[in-house]
């Protein structure tokens, strides 16, 4: 089998195709041939990523999918012309665009995008950006500096003090409770920050407004409900904290 030599180009225009399927029939190369006045093999060739489409079928395909042409050739993951702009920037998917945009609609005055600009109006907006890079993947970035010790993610972890050098054992879940324990008190730092300033969130996010209603929209799975195993497991946890 001949390797493909686009697969970008491959996935998306045959994609783009096959969302014209119905129950009652595909929708052939032959149908939208006729529809966007581009011959057979041509498409052939761009649903089989043999080459790069041409000017001339890069406008065809945008204008009866209404995508842009980025979107066709794989420089955005954007579909939408309004979400280009988010998605150019700060490289985010139409899904996660089309969710902040229902969320804010939702809750105007209490989304996760107003917390962050609140997070970075009383100055820790970087470190909390960090503290979450560092939990999702502290175990694989390396070097970390913290308080006069320098560790090394790897699972004999080489801490350099102010003493001279010594080496201890912390294993991958020890690491990820370090990071897990540093995003929760840095939060816990946060929230009382807000508070004190008097810029903490109200309860609108849960006063009249359903979060997995409203996000279920682009979610349809979603369940955020906490199960009876494991409020009982966060209680257990909660208890031992308590009397730890």
């Amino acid at each position: 089998m001949a390797k493909v030599k686009y697969k970008t180009i491959k996935e998306r225009f045959r994609a783009l195709r096959a969302e014209l399927d119905t129950i009652e029939k595909d929708y052939t190369q032959d149908m939208l041939s006729k529809q966007i006045y581009i011959q057979k093999p041509q498409i052939s060739e761009l649903e089989n990523g043999k080459r790069l489409p041409s000017i001339n079928e890069l406008k065809a395909y945008s204008r009866f999918f209404n995508v842009p042409m980025e979107y066709l050739l794989g420089e955005s993951d954007s579909r939408y012309y309004k979400n280009m702009m988010a998605s150019k920037d700060l490289g985010l998917s139409d899904e996660v665009v089309n969710a902040l945009k229902l969320w804010i609609e939702k809750s105007p005055k209490c989304n996760i995008v107003f917390v962050l600009n609140q997070i970075f109006k009383i100055g820790y907006g970087y470190s909390f950006l960090n503290a979450l890079s560092h939990y999702f993947y502290g175990e694989c970035s390396g070097l970390f500096v913290s308080e006069g010790f320098s560790l090394y993610s790897d699972d004999k972890i080489q801490a350099i003090g102010n003493d001279g050098i010594k080496s201890i054992i912390i294993n991958k879940n020890d690491i990820e409770y370090i990071f897990q324990q540093k995003l929760y008190d840095l939060l816990k730092e946060i929230k009382q920050e807000l508070k004190t300033k008097k810029l903490e969130c109200k309860s609108e996010l849960y006063n009249g407004f359903d979060t997995n209603a409203c996000l279920s929209e682009f979610y349809k799975n979603l369940d955020e409900t906490i199960s009876d195993k494991d409020f009982a497991k966060y209680l257990s946890k909660i208890r031992s904290y308590e009397n730890g």
